[in-house]
């Protein structure tokens, strides 16, 4: 995101967007002609907020008061409070980082996320994400967390902390106490890895448990590890290593290096 406005006083709603945008023309003399020109075919930042826009340009930061929005081109962040920071000693001072306080949303392509909290590093284009009603939602479902979560735009992946759950649109759910998710190039679910007091629910009823797994969606396999238990109906499958594919619908359990014994007790109807 580009460099911002310059200070504004308080003004009426209706007023505010006006001024944002006059502001941003006054700002942009400020840039230096050399990167006004770099910079022109890109596309501009503009800031809107129903209570106040101000420049401190001692601390170079800029802040949006009362439903707060920064959009540029696609990318937008909404929050009760925006506060924009640049390195003011850097040519054309662009914005590295924008911290969004309450009531917090970004939408960034397909990706779309909440929280009570959020810090956008321009830099490193990430996204953090604080709870206690964090979520994200992508093509392929949803994602929330208790504590925080990361989404790092560049390496594709999605960090969920504590009490992190996973509701894919075919239904299929998946909590644990940490998940990692690795997206495609379409944005898509590629990987998942989810690490302590693992639970998988399949739309037909069954379940997995396991301390740890790693799902393959394009093999739409998923490998468990660790104190797994599979259950569907009355029957149950325990061990140390399992795998399901869900394409086929077979649960296989692995014997494990520790020589552990597979048990499974079957009920038929």
């Amino acid at each position: 995101m580009k460099h911002l406005t310059q200070h504004c006083d308080p003004a009426p709603r209706i007023s505010i967007a006006i001024m944002a945008l006059v502001c941003l023309a006054i700002a942009s003399l400020y840039a230096g002609g050399a990167q006004a020109q770099s910079n022109a075919s890109s596309e501009a930042l503009v800031v809107e907020a129903s209570q106040s826009l101000e420049w401190d340009q001692n601390k170079g930061i800029y802040r949006a008061v009362g439903n707060a929005k920064a959009q540029q081109g696609s990318q937008i962040i909404e929050a009760d409070e925006l506060t924009a920071s640049y390195d003011a000693q850097t040519e054309g001072s662009d914005i590295t980082q924008i911290i969004g306080k309450s009531n917090v949303r970004f939408v960034d392509g397909s990706q779309r996320g909440q929280g009570s909290y959020l810090v956008y590093d321009q830099t490193n284009q990430s996204y953090t994400l604080d709870g206690p009603d964090a979520r994200v939602t992508g093509p392929d479902g949803k994602a929330t967390a208790l504590t925080q979560i990361f989404y790092d735009k560049n390496a594709a992946k999605i960090t969920l902390t504590d009490d992190a759950e996973v509701f894919m649109t075919d239904g299929r759910e998946l909590a644990a106490d940490l998940i990692h998710i690795l997206l495609d190039d379409e944005q898509n679910v590629s990987t998942i890895e989810a690490i302590g007091t693992v639970r998988v629910k399949q739309p037909n009823g069954q379940t997995a448990t396991s301390d740890k797994a790693d799902y393959n969606k394009t093999e739409n396999t998923a490998l468990f590890s660790g104190n797994v238990v599979i259950m569907e109906n009355d029957s149950v499958l325990t061990g140390d290593r399992a795998e399901i594919d869900f394409t086929s619908g077979i649960s296989r359990m692995l014997s494990s290096r520790s020589g552990q014994r597979i048990k499974g007790r079957f009920t038929t109807r």
